[in-house]
């Protein structure tokens, strides 16, 4: 009982937290491309003052960055082992009570329905479980995707080697993991959906 009521104040702690780094990642993608609209508007008539102002901004955008990957690696350190925790119960279920519907199937109509509900519920929770991930996971490629989009030829040199450390900082998709084997996806979840139900086909 105190791991459950643990596991949903984490979990709830958890939604905040990625909601709060989707919503900073989505301002920074905004932010990228102001800067390169601005930037390209002004770009015939730009002074040296005015091209420090957007080397400064990019780094700004750097250093916002660095912090969403902090608190996105503190969220991860945190989560491993609960989310190990919680990925193993609910393959043991599906396991156990996959196994025993059909089992059950023939002589025990009932149980064998008890059985599915239960089943059920697993798989749905498995793949709430993947949701926050996979949304962060979302939010993180596009926001590369948007620096990929980025004309840096047109950038003086000093402003492309900023440009191109802030890609690379981006390049890294954030993602949550159930200790050190699963990543928390909608991957995964289609990955481990699909075996249990080959297991189930092969025993009937």
């Amino acid at each position: 009982m105190v791991f459950c009521w643990f596991a949903i104040s984490f979990n709830n702690l958890q939604c905040i937290t990625i909601g709060f780094i989707i919503a900073h990642i989505h301002c920074l993608r905004y932010y990228l491309n102001e800067i390169d609209i601005e930037f390209e508007q002004n770009e015939k008539r730009r002074n040296i003052s005015e091209q420090k102002e957007v080397d400064r901004k990019l780094i700004q955008l750097i250093h916002q960055h660095q912090s969403c990957i902090k608190l996105y690696e503190n969220l991860d350190i945190m989560g491993k082992p609960l989310f190990f925790c919680s990925i193993t119960t609910i393959t043991f279920n599906l396991v156990c009570c996959g196994t025993a519907m059909v089992i059950l199937l023939d002589s025990d109509f009932s149980g064998a329905a008890k059985m599915f509900i239960i089943y059920s519920c697993s798989i749905i929770s498995f793949m709430l479980l993947c949701v926050p991930s996979q949304l962060l996971s979302n939010a993180s490629y596009e926001f590369y995707k948007e620096s990929n989009c980025i004309n840096f030829h047109k950038y003086p040199p000093k402003t492309r080697v900023i440009l191109l450390i802030m890609m690379m900082k981006i390049s890294d998709t954030f993602v949550l993991r159930a200790g050190p084997i699963y990543e928390l996806s909608f991957e995964t979840f289609s990955v481990v959906i699909s075996s249990f139900q080959l297991q189930l086909k092969s025993q009937n």
